[in-house]
């Protein structure tokens, strides 16, 4: 499922130790005009109690979360799959109608309110792959609309070079990548909106993204051919717009009037905090940790030693926190008990 590969870094980190943390200008900023400095300093920000979960038993697991539910989409060792969600307050699972046997993936922001939206992979010879996108009403319990179907193609470890849809939720619309690669060779990419009636376009070409309550798009998108240069563009009720370039590539995640926008798409220590109106980036590097993503209010990282860091992006206030974070939706933080080991989930409200 999705939850292996962050782990072989994850468990090195778990012997690392962490420098002090550091807030710097971006060395390479486009638009460097627009570029601030602050200091992080610790100081504690309050963080909701962790809901420890039970987890249905399973050999391979995916999960996310927000603040009110969490997404379980399981593997037994028969080839078996299946997705529940569980709701974080009385606990109660429900099982959402999919199709077994089947590859599943979902990814930060896979969950919102009563909607969660998930893609399948059915393999065939040669790593060649059909995926196809959903989403589902968990509370009603009725069966999956799919929303998209298209061939893919299995050739790189890297897993954003499989171009998987990586679909993603705000409660109301839904936000993917249709990548069709038949045979290796990629097609036209489209980032693809679904808002609960019909779908429509919002972007042509290769993009990081993310979509936030209010419906608002941030994609991350290269500016030529070869990727040696990328913008932060946001798409709302105005139009699209950017907001700041750089050279590399990453996930962006919203957070209210700013966006923090990672360095890479693998294993990074640095974040951009770009603020959405006047396009000024502060930069926030945690030297031996490991980002897990963002929620709406935080920068979220990973430090080994159940130990983790959590920075807010409005003033970038530090704490260290005890816990092993493994990935921040938007509005819920993934993790582990320190004490006992079991999954738990920290809710984040806007």
């Amino acid at each position: 499922m999705g939850s292996k590969p962050l782990w072989p870094v994850v468990s090195a980190l778990l012997i690392a130790s962490c420098a002090h943390a550091t807030a710097t200008a971006p060395a390479a900023n486009a638009a460097a005009a627009n570029t601030t400095t602050a200091p992080i300093v610790r100081e504690a920000a309050p963080l909701a109690a962790p809901i420890p979960l039970d987890l249905p038993a399973a050999d391979d697991f995916d999960l996310a979360a927000d603040d009110r539910a969490v997404a379980f989409a399981s593997r037994s060792g028969d080839g078996q799959t299946a997705l529940q969600v569980g709701e974080l307050g009385s606990g109660q699972w429900r099982t959402v109608a999919t199709d077994s046997g089947v590859g599943m993936r979902l990814r930060s922001g896979a969950i919102r309110g009563d909607l969660v939206t998930f893609a399948d992979m059915r393999r065939g010879d040669g790593g060649r792959v059909t995926w196809r996108v959903f989403v589902a009403n968990w509370r009603t319990g009725a069966r999956p609309v799919q929303l998209d179907e298209f061939a893919g193609m299995l050739t790189s470890e890297n897993d954003a070079e499989n171009y998987p849809p990586d679909p993603v939720t705000n409660g109301r619309d839904v936000v993917w990548m249709r990548a069709p690669r038949p045979d290796g060779i990629l097609g036209d990419v489209q980032i693809a909106r679904w808002n609960g009636a019909a779908t429509t376009v919002v972007h042509r070409g290769p993009a990081t993204y993310s979509i936030d309550d209010k419906g608002r798009i941030a994609f991350g998108r290269p500016m030529n051919g070869a990727a040696t240069s990328w913008e932060l563009m946001l798409l709302d009720e105005k139009g699209a717009h950017r907001l700041a370039r750089r050279p590399e590539s990453g996930a962006p995640y919203l957070a209210g009037a700013k966006v923090a926008w990672a360095r890479t798409t693998g294993a990074v220590t640095t974040l951009d905090i770009v603020d959405v109106t006047s396009g000024a980036m502060r930069t926030v590097t945690q030297e031996g940790c490991l980002s897990v993503g963002a929620t709406v209010r935080h920068a979220v990282f990973f430090c080994g030693q159940k130990r983790a860091r959590v920075v807010g992006v409005e003033d970038l206030t530090m704490m260290e926190v005890i816990g092993a974070y493994w990935r921040a939706d938007p509005h819920a933080i993934i993790g582990r008990s320190p004490i006992d080991g079991r999954w738990a989930v920290t809710p984040v409200s806007d």
